[in-house]
């Protein structure tokens, strides 16, 4: 070989290991991952993995495979990964943690793929680094306390921490749905639409979330981008014998295209002839768009329309009584046969559409810009039956029992009729149509119109409708910044919403028209607008009354979170400010205030929180949340009797809440152990309560109220506090089967003897009562809740649980006319019926079981899933799951059993068949 060639060679040699080690470094700048059904140890494919921190994102190849490039992240890295059908995985770590081969995730299929029930996703994470920084604790979507909640121990209407569920959340890309009158929770207006609400975040505690600062009751956050789902397009069917019969629904998405551009669509159908309880129907139908658009790794924009109406029949709760004459603990009072079909005097129907447009910006590498916009409007509305002198079509009434009848001969007669003939049990619909027909009346003075008549059929049976139709329009926009171990977070939301309330004729019953005026009222004080006396009113015409309810809400938030080696802690701040004011359509003769608009009432509040957990090590965490909240009061704690007047409640208390409580997590690949006590007082609550007020509490001390007659009350200065411990483990006890416990304990109850307001519907009355509710139990969900499960996962795909669930300590919702003096005057305090009268009644303890199946087949290149729930395996009866005492109480005799309380049962055995086939 010549010299020259020599040289040559060796610049060659020389240059292709320059190559070569640039090659090497140019790949060593990109970090390989891949995502794994941890379930199946497949491959998860077109799956898009985020970087929070820097907006970087990468979707996954057919081997489930992404790369990052490293050039363009943050030495530390959020990673997050929304996947249909898979909880929400999110992970913090260092770019210099990563393995530099090939860094595997998992992610876990969520429980239940296909239940029609609410769907907590949560995931666990086990990761330590004793050398140097411990991960963050991540929210767990699979928390067993709040499964167990949701599913297990839903059935009894079971409420963490006993928190009224006045004081949840419900939220959907940033935006808050909580009804701005009265704050409930919406959840019609997505009912059914479980693929889009199955991206859910389910907390207590006020912890850090990216759009609101928090509640003391159950939060559930719902987000869904059509960029994070996975292409696919699904057909499912579902058969049960629960509320409905017989699911179906479509499903379809392209997944994040090459051009950034994804696409969700899909509609389905809830229905059923007739439900479990006799008498119900139910039908629901469900469809939602979504439109996505990413540009570059900065922008994301995305738009979503979801529409779901509901038409349902309703079922009555009943006393011991009735259920025992018709041998039936489902036996519902609210329907009954009109030519021979079942129809239901109580519908609940709802159409609500809604759309949201999001936007997101990656401002920076660490500053990152959410906006959003939001409307909404629709009906929502409620029907009953009404009548005007004429005798009380409800089959249930107290007057039509046996127990009633002092005659103990025509009392047996009467239960043996009860037990025989359905037209005595059930609503009489062809008498109300025959008391119309016979009902022909002259007007005069139709409409206000002098020297007018009409003769027809006046009705004296109707069914009407209540309406609350809302129509509101929602903003928020946040900062998030990140720097280093510090995230700062500020943001606002505007609320603009208004409530039209009215009532409407439904179905006049074989009547020609109605005359609108008030019974529980004489003179030209029985006319709800005095414009038009006599006023005619056919089917789907307004009456009763009409109003407004307007609303403008604006909260501000700032945050600030440091995320150390072995200490996190976070502060919070807010600031909510309420404007609301009433517009009256109707000018009655009782209220000079009735008509026009009112002036705008102005709240104020304020909330502070605080966070520190420490992270002992990977598996050991201790964690502790404080929060004062001050919450500004709503429309419905303001206004005295809004149907008629504009008139507001002179107290001026607001609702405070103090909230402390302290966790320990345990965490290992086969172990996982959590407890947590807690402590909350929620002080100076105003509650609202509309019902029939009985005569004989007022008689003698006030004369509009002698007579009784439908009022408005306000609980004031009612205080409750809510103490216990939560506590769960889960076991692997190898083989594929897992051991789960949960066991929560709380004493829950008011700590005050509040003054019970008493409004008059139709005069200027008002009455006061101080009632002795201190130490009686906040009602409505167990204090004590225990579920042990056991759960084996099958060797591909799949897995079944069967638990075990006890339920004690559940206390019904105390009547507050039988805690005043005048309801025990005169009577022995150390008798038997003083204790009868004032002891709050404590429902039976509960157990039953539930089981549930899943398991998914490759059907070539697709996939089929089924699963089974079958609750209440055992059928267990005579299981109360909630129930009241009715606010009513005979103060002449003292009997307490003249009124008895009314109950809700368990259903007994039921099943949800669910199959699911993607393509």
């Amino acid at each position: 070989m010549s010299f020259g060639r020599s040289i040559l060679l060796s610049k060659g040699i020389v240059l292709f290991i320059g190559l070569f080690s640039l090659a090497n470094e140019l790949q060593s700048q990109n970090l390989y991952g891949r995502l794994m059904d941890n379930v199946s140890q497949g491959p998860l494919k077109s799956i898009v993995v985020k970087d929070l921190n820097s907006g970087y994102q990468a979707l996954t190849d057919d081997e489930g495979r992404f790369s990052f490039n490293q050039t363009q992240l943050k030495s530390e890295l959020s990673l997050e990964v929304n996947a249909d059908q898979f909880e929400t995985f999110r992970i913090q770590l260092k770019t210099s943690d990563w393995n530099p081969e090939l860094q595997e995730f998992y992610l876990m299929p969520i429980r239940d793929p296909i239940s029609d029930n609410h769907e907590l996703q949560e995931v666990d994470n086990d990761d330590e680094n004793n050398a140097g920084d411990v991960y963050s604790l991540l929210t767990s979507s699979e928390d067993p306390i709040k499964r167990a909640a949701g599913f297990q121990f839903s059935g009894l209407r079971y409420s963490l921490r006993g928190i009224p569920v006045k004081y949840n959340q419900l939220g959907i890309n940033g935006f808050l749905l909580n009804n701005p009158v009265s704050n409930f929770n919406p959840f019609y207006l997505m009912s059914g639409q479980n693929l889009l609400t199955r991206y859910s975040e389910d907390y207590l505690s006020y912890k850090d979330n990216a759009f609101d600062f928090g509640s003391v009751g159950l939060a559930q956050w719902i987000q869904f981008e059509p960029q994070n789902s996975r292409k696919e397009f699904s057909i499912n069917y579902a058969l049960t014998n629960r509320n409905y019969s017989n699911r179906i629904g479509l499903h379809y998405a392209t997944g994040l295209t090459n051009s950034g551009w994804s696409f969700v669509a899909g509609l389905n159908r809830r229905w059923a002839q007739e439900g479990f309880i006799e008498g119900t129907s139910y039908d629901a139908k469900g469809y939602y768009l979504s439109i996505g658009k990413s540009f570059s790794n900065r922008q994301t924009i995305s738009f979503i329309f979801i529409k779901a109406p509901v038409n349902r029949g309703k079922s009555s709760p009943g006393t011991k009584e009735v259920y025992a004459l018709n041998s039936d603990h489902y036996y519902n009072s609210y329907w009954g046969f009109q030519e021979g079909e079942k129809r239901n005097s109580r519908q609940v129907v709802s159409n609500i559409p809604m759309a949201l447009l999001n936007y997101s910006w990656n401002v920076l590498d660490n500053l990152k810009l959410q906006a959003g916009l939001m409307g909404m409007s629709g009906k929502y509305s409620n029907t009953r039956i009404d009548w005007r002198n004429a005798a009380d079509p409800r089959p249930d009434y107290y007057q039509k029992l046996p127990s009633y009848i002092q005659d103990p001969v025509v009392a047996d007669q009467v239960a043996n009729v009860w037990r025989t003939n359905t037209d005595v049990r059930q609503i009489n619909w062809n008498a109300m149509y025959q008391s119309n027909y016979n009902n022909i009346e002259t007007i005069n003075g139709v409409n206000g119109v002098a020297n007018s008549a009409l003769t027809g059929r006046n009705a004296v049976y109707w069914i009407e409708d209540s309406h609350a139709d809302p129509t509101e329009l929602e903003h928020f926009a946040n900062l998030q910044w990140n720097f280093g171990r510090h995230y700062l977070k500020t943001g606002y939301r505007i609320e603009i919403a208004k409530e039209e309330n009215y009532l409407q004729v439904n179905d006049l019953l074989g009547a020609d028209f109605l005359i609108d005026l008030e019974d529980f009222a004489e003179g030209d004080n029985r006319y709800p607008d005095i414009r038009f006396k006599n006023q005619v009113i056919q089917k789907g015409d307004r009456y009763g009354f009409n109003y407004t309810s307007n609303i403008n809400n604006i909260s501000g938030e700032l945050d600030y979170n440091y995320s150390g080696k072995k200490l996190d802690f976070g502060l919070g701040v807010n600031l909510n400010k309420n404007s609301f004011s009433r517009n009256g359509k109707y000018l009655n003769n009782v209220f000079s205030n009735s008509l026009g608009k009112s002036e705008a009432i102005n709240e104020e509040g304020y909330g502070l929180k605080s966070m520190i957990t420490w992270k002992i090590n990977g598996r050991n965490y201790i964690r502790w949340n404080g929060v004062y909240q001050q919450l500004p009061n709503r429309f419905d704690q303001v206004f005295v009797n809004p149907q008629w007047r504009a008139d507001v409640l002179s107290v001026k208390d607001q609702t405070k809440i103090s909230f402390m409580d302290l966790t320990y997590y345990y965490r290992s690949p086969g172990f996982k152990f959590q407890v947590s006590g807690y402590y909350t007082q929620i002080k100076d609550q105003i509650v609202n309560k509309n019902f029939y007020l009985d005569e004989q509490l007022e008689a003698g001390s006030n004369a509009e109220l002698t007579d009784g007659g439908l009022i408005n009350a306000f609980y004031t200065d009612l205080d409750e506090q809510h103490i216990g411990f939560e506590s769960s483990v889960e076991y692997d006890l190898g083989k594929g089967f897992e051991l789960g416990l949960v066991y929560n304990l709380g004493d829950h109850m008011y700590t005050s003897r509040p003054e019970f307001l008493i409004f008059d519907k139709f005069s200027e009355a008002v009455s006061k009562h101080v009632i002795y509710l201190k130490n009686f139990y906040v009602p409505g969900s167990a204090q004590q809740a225990f579920s042990g499960s056991i759960k084996y996962n099958f060797k591909k795909s799949g897995f079944a649980e069967l638990s075990f669930n006890y339920l004690d300590r559940q206390y019904l919702e105390p009547n507050p006319l039988r805690r005043v003096e005048t309801a025990v005057e005169d009577i022995d305090r150390d008798s038997e019926l003083f204790r009868k009268i004032i002891d709050q009644e404590k429902l039976p303890a509960a157990f039953y079981v539930n089981a549930f199946i899943y398991k998914s087949y490759k059907v070539g290149k697709h996939n089929l899933g089924i699963s089974l729930s079958v609750n209440n395996l055992l059928n267990a009866e005579n299981v109360i799951s909630g129930g009241f005492e009715q606010y009513r109480f005979d103060y002449e005799n003292k009997n307490p059993d003249k009124f008895p309380s009314k109950y809700y049962y368990l259903q007994d055995i039921n099943f949800y068949l669910g199959i699911t086939y993607r393509l």
